[in-house]
């Protein structure tokens, strides 16, 4: 999944879900976005989809 700003793959529907992350987790995605500017929403999306594809789902 690519996470490029204005990708149309970005705009397919998505649905609200809720996850916990600890709070480093939560520092390093927010100094990521702050240095990327890509969403914390597109990283989260890309790692779900990584293990998707690892664990053959």
């Amino acid at each position: 999944m690519s996470i490029k700003k204005g990708s149309s793959r970005l705009r397919l529907k998505k649905v609200p879900m809720s996850i916990y992350v600890t709070a480093e987790q939560k520092r390093r995605l927010d100094a990521l976005h702050a240095r990327t500017e890509v969403p914390v929403s597109a990283y989260i999306r890309r790692g779900i989809e990584m293990v998707l594809k690892k664990e053959g789902a």
